[in-house]
């Protein structure tokens, strides 16, 4: 077949899968109550959030240099696994036979040479696809076959529609409140990819249900900043707030009363304080916030935004409040939550990758874009002290972005965001 089997897969096609699967049962992951009985008796709403493939982008392409000398392999690669990297060059630079036997001898502990070196390279990027090793595979086959050093360097074209992408997934809720304008039901589908440890609700809601049910797209998928912890929040946080304006709540104070993690609750505190949630804004200026717990790190963010007079969306500011444990170096800390601000408002205002006819659509930064210099917020972080175990710091800030910068929008315009990137 012309093209391969996927010749005619495109987005609309992933879009419809997704939707279909939704609309049946899958795995439960989390469950409390009875969700059915909560939802025929009371005040239900409804909603669907549909996020994109996303790809990585990283500034500096997929590369690496290899050389076969006097029966020996020497990989040169910026990388985020240098065993995978390792792996992946005496799979590809040794015969069968040698790749075994080499195995064999590693299980049995035996006292014999590496025929592989990696040199770990700084990189300008990674967020998740250098922990795929296609790259140095391609270049150690290469240095193999041609007996010499090798250095090879994918062009932008073919770093962004050869990726490993950040899912597609499609989520189904169900909420009903009480007379008092109280969640009493929470029912959560997602259909795509999905991971039970990002599946919590931290909300004291006395009925839920989350669900899962995998989809095979034939997409080649792959980690992604902030992994699975992305569109769970996503979903998560901006249909909350949508409950919270149906019952007339007001999404802080609601937070606050059905939050009974105090981490949590102490990051949303600080984020929302330090933002001035509440108080009077500049004309024209409105605030989101959302809140989650991902790799062991409590991150809550309030996000203000200005809907200008050309009909477009600014971002002048982002408050971020964190708890990660003991903080080693609050610097690091500060520059990862800023460098999570633009790979997450790059994903929620600008970019995605879109199928057709079996191949991605974008090629470069023109079509797949990401945050301009004179885009960039303003982004205060703001510690909480902790005498707990330090935890991850590099992903945790992206989850709650996209769905503070939905509630901000969703503020200002009374009209909800169910879907990115986000259009005005």
């Amino acid at each position: 077949m012309a093209g391969g089997a996927n010749a005619k897969l495109d987005s609309a096609t992933i879009r419809a899968q997704l939707q279909k699967a939704a609309a049946g049962g899958g795995t439960v992951d989390s469950q409390r109550g009875d969700v059915h009985t909560a939802l025929r008796s009371g005040n239900k709403l409804q909603a669907s959030y549909d996020l994109p493939l996303q790809g990585h982008a990283p500034m500096e392409p997929m590369n690496c240099s290899a050389w076969f000398k006097d029966g020996r392999c020497e990989v040169w690669v910026p990388t985020q696994s240098p065993s995978a990297a390792h792996d992946t060059a005496l799979k590809h630079g040794l015969s069968t036979l040698q790749y075994y036997a080499d195995k064999i001898s590693r299980r049995l502990e035996l006292d014999t040479e590496d025929p592989v070196e990696i040199h770990t390279t700084l990189l300008g990027g990674g967020f998740g696809r250098r922990l795929q090793q296609d790259y140095v595979a391609e270049a150690v086959k290469i240095a193999r076959r041609l007996e010499q050093p090798v250095k090879l360097t994918w062009s932008r074209r073919e770093d962004i529609q050869h990726d490993y992408y950040h899912p597609h997934t499609f989520h189904q809720m169900e909420g009903a409140l009480d007379g008092n304008g109280k969640p009493v039901a929470w029912w959560h589908r997602l259909a795509g990819l999905g991971s039970p440890g990002a599946a919590e609700l931290p909300y004291a809601i006395p009925n839920v249900r989350i669900e899962t049910i995998p989809v095979d797209v034939r997409i080649p998928l792959g980690p992604w900043r902030s992994v699975s912890h992305h569109y769970y929040a996503f979903a998560q946080e901006t249909f909350f707030d949508e409950l919270a304006h149906h019952g007339k709540q007001d999404p802080l104070q609601l937070r606050l009363a059905l939050l009974d993690d105090p981490r949590l609750r102490g990051v949303l505190e600080l984020a929302a304080d330090k933002a001035g949630w509440g108080k009077p804004l500049a004309s024209g200026h409105t605030m989101g916030l959302a809140v989650h717990r991902s790799f062991g790190t409590y991150v809550a963010e309030v996000v203000e935004i200005v809907l200008r007079e050309d009909g477009g969306l600014s971002v002048p500011r982002v408050v971020v409040a964190v708890d990660c444990g003991i903080v080693i170096n609050p610097n690091i800390v500060a520059a990862q939550m800023e460098s999570s601000v633009v790979f997450g408002l790059s994903a929620a205002l600008k970019a995605s990758i879109s199928i057709d006819q079996g191949r991605v659509q974008q090629s470069n930064y023109h079509d797949f874009p990401i945050l301009r210099l004179d885009e960039m917020p303003k982004v205060e972080t703001y510690l909480v002290k902790s005498n707990a175990s330090p935890q991850g710091i590099g992903e945790p800030a992206v989850p709650p972005l996209a769905p503070a910068l939905a509630n901000a929008v969703f503020a200002a315009t009374h009209r909800p965001v169910r879907s990115l990137p986000i259009k005005i």
